[in-house]
């Protein structure tokens, strides 16, 4: 809040190189994932491709796998300690 009573809006920027692309990606299926375990493909899938293309998903989720922040639940995909 600012020092006047408004409320200060943050927008964040948009990404410059297709590193920064890639890793908003990650956080934010990283992040559908934490906010809606267990969660299938599926229903990861509607919040993303809100506003990232079709296609890209199971890349960004076979990656998060791989670098141990997500996993295979009994009812879906659940983060691991590391997120928490």
């Amino acid at each position: 809040m600012s020092t006047n009573g408004e409320l200060e809006v943050w927008h964040t920027p948009a990404p410059t190189s297709d590193q920064n692309i890639a890793e908003r990606r990650y956080k934010h299926v990283v992040g559908i994932i934490k906010h809606n375990e267990p969660v299938d493909t599926t229903h990861v899938g509607l919040i993303y491709y809100r506003r990232y293309e079709r296609g890209s998903l199971p890349g960004v989720l076979r990656t998060a796998m791989q670098n141990g922040h997500i996993r295979r639940g009994k009812d879906g995909w659940v983060t691991t300690e590391e997120v928490r």
